[in-house]
């Protein structure tokens, strides 16, 4: 980690006022960092940082080590400033000299900080406003020696106390996020991060070359809050998942757990599978014959991963950026969802000339590197895990069989008939609701308005008189397919709003959205409404569904630039037909 990436952050950010490519395109995003340490580099930082990644910086400036008075006035101009999320930073320098002196009063500062800070954060969290809340970088001052982890009047044993004070109130409340700096710190080395000449002469939080490494935590959260994720792993095969070349070397030639380069790569296969395991879809584009790929794959003793584990394998001497096109299409995601590991440097090239869209990391050249390298990228963050996560690489192994089956149906009715489909219509509840966000916040191509809503605003409609939310769980004859959809609606005066709709892609055409409709408009005439009115806010990923409203019998009432706004009266309305059987719990 050098300073070169800082330097190129600052001036970015100068220069952002200059900079209006794509301004009327980006999403603008309006945010502020609290701190008792000097950040206003970082701010500046984090800005350029969230440019980068296609958003229009609002920065919402904070003065040094204001940040109580910021937290506690909400009628204050931060308060008022329309924010989409705050950053607490807090350095433990500061802490250190706010902590009491007299070691009877120690042991108590730690649950004194907490509550202080349990109330600012909720403050924001109350109005809306996401929170991202950093955790504490160790120091390593030791006046107690070994005794100072177990201590309780030891200013290091209090750090641990609020970092663990402050994953438990992460953990409990909607709204805050966690950022962990901690592990960030403990990765480069305490030494580094922390500059006690540059705390004294300036009250920075640590050295300004670390910048970069937080904004790159933050932004990555954000990102994946307004479902910008990468959620597949496009690998090549040859000196990446094994050592050697398949081809030449045979199946007893590559080096899979034989050796240093061997180990390397079965530790990282091992690495690869966590990721899977996790809801990371893996995919294979290679350039290989086959049958000897599959063969290795399938039958080598140290292979970690087997054919099972992949869901599209392209391993074929087509280019691989065709190869890479081709998976995106069959999974039904985008380009951007994609990341592409490969040793050699031509072919990472080509994909980025090609699909700059597909993220393609430096990966280094050392096997051993690997899986040190990737963690530290963070490529595929998220903020919600749910049991859907767990199984997404089977949903997607079993779509082939499932293409299969469409290839020797007559039509698609026949399909649809012989896919023998159950869905579960129930209320959004507190099992499903991590589902229920994820869906809203990472759905892009099949969802009307994409409003974003997360558990706050969940638990309301949940919680409401006034308002209704469903999701949809389909299962087949090749098995479940989890929670794919969920709608949220409000009944305003003499009609239901659906303030969102979104479903899953991988269910596009399966009738599931005649399903949907039969649901909303069933829940409107139970509620006296006269109409349902719909919404689509163009975006750039959503032209799937511009005309969904006009195909499913809803007339325009409203079109613009922006969208179009639709509505059907609910009395005219008949149950559309599906080849789905209902079920409901």
């Amino acid at each position: 980690m050098d300073s070169k990436r800082y330097i190129q952050l600052l001036k970015k950010f100068d220069g952002l006022d200059a900079d209006t490519e794509g301004e009327n395109t980006r999403s603008s995003v309006s945010y502020a960092i609290l701190s008792n340490s000097e950040t206003n580099q970082l701010q500046k930082c984090l800005g350029a940082r969230l440019f980068e990644q296609g958003f229009q910086p609002k920065l919402i400036k904070t003065e040094f080590n204001n940040f109580a008075t910021d937290s506690l006035d909400t009628e204050g101009e931060l308060f008022q400033s329309d924010l989409d999320f705050v950053f607490f930073v807090l350095s433990p320098m500061g802490l250190k000299e706010t902590i009491p002196s007299e070691l009877n009063e120690r042991s108590q500062f730690a649950s004194s900080f907490l509550s202080e800070l349990e109330m600012f954060v909720k403050n924001f969290s109350n109005k809306g406003v996401k929170v991202f809340l950093a955790n504490i970088p160790e120091t390593s001052e030791r006046v107690f020696g070994n005794m100072s982890r177990i201590y309780p009047a030891s200013f290091l044993y209090q750090i641990q106390a609020i970092n663990a004070g402050i994953n438990n109130l992460v953990a409990k409340s909607q709204g805050l996020y966690l950022v962990d700096l901690a592990s960030k710190a403990n990765y480069y080395g305490l030494s580094e991060w922390h500059d006690n000449g540059l705390w004294l002469q300036g009250k920075y939080p640590c050295h300004p070359r670390f910048f970069p490494t937080i904004c790159d935590e933050v932004s990555a959260i954000f990102s994946s809050l307004v479902g910008k994720i990468q959620k597949c792993l496009v690998l090549d095969l040859d000196n990446t998942l094994w050592g050697g070349v398949a081809g030449d070397d045979g199946i007893d030639g590559v080096k899979i757990g034989d050796g240093i380069v061997g180990e390397a790569h079965v530790q990282f296969q091992k690495y690869v599978l966590d990721l899977k395991n996790r809801g990371v879809v893996l995919t294979i584009a290679s350039k290989n014959y086959e049958d000897v790929a599959i063969d290795i794959i399938e039958n080598h003793p140290r292979m970690i991963l087997r054919k099972n584990d992949f869901a599209v394998i392209k391993a074929n001497w087509e280019d691989k950026a065709s190869n890479i096109q081709e998976i995106a299409a069959e999974l039904n995601i985008g380009l951007d969802s994609l990341v592409f590991l490969d040793d050699n440097p031509f072919e990472r090239g080509i994909v980025r000339d090609h699909l700059p869209q597909v993220c393609v990391p430096e990966l280094p050249e050392d096997p051993t590197e690997f899986v040190d390298f990737l963690t530290q990228l963070n490529l595929f963050e998220t903020t919600q895990f749910s049991d859907e996560d767990l199984s997404r690489s089977e949903f997607y192994y079993s779509e082939s069989e499932r293409k299969s089956l469409q290839k020797n149906a007559v039509d698609l009715k026949n399909y649809l008939s012989m896919l023998n489909m159950e869905a579960c219509v129930k209320p959004i509840d507190e099992k499903s609701l991590p589902r229920s966000v994820q869906l809203s916040q990472r759905s892009n191509q099949f969802n009307l308005r994409t409003q974003r809503i997360d558990e706050m605003t969940c638990e309301k409609y949940i919680k409401e008189p006034d308002k209704f939310c469903f999701t949809v769980d389909l299962t087949d004859k090749y098995g479940a397919l989890g929670i794919i959809s969920c709608v949220f609606m409000s009944l305003k005066k003499d009609h239901l709003y659906i303030d969102e709709f979104i479903m899953s892609c991988r269910v596009l055409k399966r009738t599931v959205e005649s399903l949907i409709f039969n649901e909303i408009l069933n829940i409107a005439k139970e509620n006296k409404a006269k109409f349902v009115v719909g919404e689509y806010i163009r975006t750039k990923k959503n032209k799937l569904v511009e005309n969904l409203y006009q195909d499913y019998g809803f007339e325009n009432t409203e079109r613009s630039d922006e969208g179009s706004l639709w509505r059907i009266e609910v009395s005219g309305f008949s149950d559309l037909d599906t080849s789905i059987k209902v079920k409901r719990s």
